[in-house]
């Protein structure tokens, strides 16, 4: 019985085999890693932090103007920027004062090296943090452009 000389080779079903648990490795790497999921997170560190530093710069400035908290934060959450009265929607929604809080004046320099703004959608002009005095006398900051269905903020 004569058999044909074998060639050096992978059969089809070692190739098929092989391209299955490459491509399902693939997957779970892309899954476990997904650059967009985690650039969320990043931003909604920066969120939580930012929102820290806002209420750490109101915190001392009352500290330092005898329990004083300033008088542009009220019970209204009011967004914090430069817009002025050009600043009506807060959170994708629209709320009772529309004009922007801004507080730069008093807090950059003596309590902060700049005010914050939202890694994403924020400017200057619109900072999306929001401020309001509770009617516990605690001080609020939200952060309006919270990823991942996530709600930021920072109460003192």
């Amino acid at each position: 019985m004569n058999l044909p000389p074998s060639r050096p080779g992978f059969t089809l079903i070692e190739s098929l085999l092989v391209f299955a648990i490459m491509a399902a490795l693939m997957t779970i790497v892309i899954v476990s890693l997904n650059p967009m999921r985690q650039l969320a997170q990043v931003r909604n560190s920066q969120r939580e932090h930012s929102t820290r530093t806002i209420l750490d710069a109101l915190a001392h400035h009352a500290i330092d103007n005898n329990g004083l908290i300033l008088d542009q934060v009220d019970e209204n959450l009011r967004m914090l920027g430069t817009a002025g009265d050009d600043c009506d929607v807060l959170c994708g929604a629209e709320f009772s004062v529309s004009a922007c809080m801004d507080l730069s004046a008093v807090l950059v320099n003596d309590y902060m090296a700049v005010m914050p703004f939202d890694p994403k959608v924020g400017s200057e002009e619109r900072t999306y943090y929001a401020v309001q005095k509770l009617p516990n006398g605690r001080i609020f900051v939200a952060a309006c452009g919270a990823e991942l269905d996530m709600q930021i903020g920072s109460l003192r």
